[in-house]
């Protein structure tokens, strides 16, 4: 592997470097603020209703702030990265907890039922669903039955 000079850059380090420039607060020209708008995009995770702002590390309902404790925020990051997908409880264990091998805990099903909760109160209820047997996954078709008020 040649790292030294006239080595080829890669792709990784390339678009790295392309959001070191964008995260100036004061971009330059037509390039850096097309830079910051892709920064933003993937800053935020949208699923409609429910959008995930992970710069600012907060999540919003509806336009209003739900406030999550750290696990919680990560679990519903963790969803919302893949609305579609089934993630298996020993997935989300690893991914949000950081458990490497099988652990005997009710942690998921615990947070799982508290962001529920939560959401619910907020104007998304049924957007975390127990795929019995499976995992959990986000409802994000539930949209046109949410109401606004």
């Amino acid at each position: 592997m040649c790292s030294g000079p006239g080595s080829a850059p890669t792709a990784s380090g390339l678009f790295a470097s392309l959001f070191e420039d964008a995260r100036s607060d004061q971009p330059e020209g037509h390039l850096g603020m097309e830079l910051l708008r892709i920064r933003r995009m993937f800053d935020q995770v949208d699923v409609g209703a429910l959008v995930v702002d992970r710069a600012a590390r907060r999540v919003l309902v509806l336009g209003r702030e739900l406030r999550l404790p750290s696990k919680e925020y990560a679990l519903v990051l963790r969803l919302a990265q893949d609305p579609d997908r089934v993630f298996s409880r020993e997935q989300l264990l690893r991914d949000v907890w950081g458990y490497r091998t099988f652990v005997p805990t009710r942690t998921v099903e615990s947070h799982a039922s508290r962001v529920r909760c939560k959401l619910a109160a907020a104007g998304l209820p049924g957007w975390i669903v127990n795929e019995w047997g499976v995992g959990y996954r986000l409802r994000p078709d539930l949209l046109e039955h949410v109401d606004p008020a």
